[in-house]
């Protein structure tokens, strides 16, 4: 398995120019030799997550790592929570100009941050995609981000280039490269490049599923499965606001007619599911079988519990029963 992930990562790197991210002492010297590849900071808490520097410097020295980074400029930055006024200077060193997150957020303690040459911060590697991977796993995402950044800053220059509906497109394109954060304001250049909303972007990068489901909440249940029904038609949404959809629909039907809308509500469980089955919508969709259509689903030893598909029948619960009884007697 690791000589596999090895082969992966050795080819991602190949496809990147024989560099290696250079170690700086602070952002001083990083931005003095800054690179289109900009900068990546290796991020601990020293005064709370104890555990975080003795994680975070081996990975800063370690040969593969660095080789994974392209051309960034590589900095160790520490984040306190409360600093001291040496402590505070020691921060301010090592970032800069370059935007700190809270100290209570999902970016720190440890991460990696990706900043672009002027600053903007386009990625992060954290969490469990950090912790609880090994390091040839933490070398292919950090060349998958640095990738992915060439990717997205070619299809904004393709952009800046075109015009209306195809610059559009193209800005879209860039908004949602995987593991990319979005660039600033790249919904409003989309909309005043497509005020029609033809290519379909600003109703995906604008879509808030709580919104929709406060505006439509009093259709009735043909009303809502029709709004629901246009909105799975349109190309422009993705696989999980598609579910969301779903997940408007089962409320209607639950809230107009419980368990007398059953069989509607499991079809509508099972499109949801099937648009993304290990989203958390994806699997509460067995719940909603459950809860909200009447039908108690079984678990079968040795498979997947899938309620959707196992679900008993009125008369193979007689049988069990019956079976009891005989042993009994």
């Amino acid at each position: 398995m690791k000589k596999t992930i090895f082969t992966a990562v050795a080819a991602l790197l190949a496809t990147l120019p024989a560099l290696a991210g250079t170690p700086c002492k602070d952002y001083a010297e990083a931005s003095s030799k800054v690179s289109e590849d900009g900068y990546i900071l290796f991020v601990y808490g020293p005064d709370w997550d104890r555990t975080s520097p003795d994680f975070i410097k081996p990975l800063f020295n370690d040969p593969a790592i660095q080789a994974a980074a392209g051309n960034a400029m590589l900095i160790m930055a520490p984040y306190y929570q409360r600093p001291t006024k040496k402590q505070e200077a020691e921060q301010a060193a090592a970032w800069g100009t370059l935007n700190r997150p809270h100290p209570h957020s999902a970016q720190t303690y440890p991460a990696l941050h990706f900043h672009d040459k002027d600053g903007r911060a386009y990625a992060y590697l954290r969490g469990p995609q950090l912790r609880c991977v090994s390091k040839e796993d933490i070398a292919k995402g950090i060349a998958e981000r640095i990738a992915n950044h060439k990717k997205q800053a070619e299809l904004l220059a393709k952009a800046d280039a075109a015009q209306g509906v195809e610059q559009a497109k193209l800005l879209g394109e860039a908004a949602i490269v995987p593991l990319m954060e979005r660039p600033d304001k790249i919904a409003d250049r989309i909309k005043a490049a497509d005020p029609n909303d033809e290519s379909g972007y600003v109703r995906r990068l604008t879509f808030y599923p709580e919104g929709i489901a406060e505006k439509n909440k009093d259709l009735s249940v043909e009303e809502g499965i029709a709004m629901v029904e246009k909105a799975l038609a349109d190309p422009a949404y993705t696989d999980l606001q598609k579910q969301q959809y779903c997940a408007m629909a089962l409320g209607y039907l639950h809230r107009n007619g419980g368990e007398s809308n059953s069989a509607e509500i499991i079809k509508w469980a099972q499109k949801m599911k099937a648009y993304a089955p290990d989203s958390y919508l994806g699997h509460s969709a067995d719940v909603v079988v459950a809860k909200w259509a009447g039908a108690k689903p079984t678990y079968v030893a040795g498979s997947y519990f899938n309620p959707l598909t196992n679900i008993p029948k009125e008369d193979d619960s007689k049988d069990k029963k019956d079976k009891k009884k005989k042993k009994k007697k």
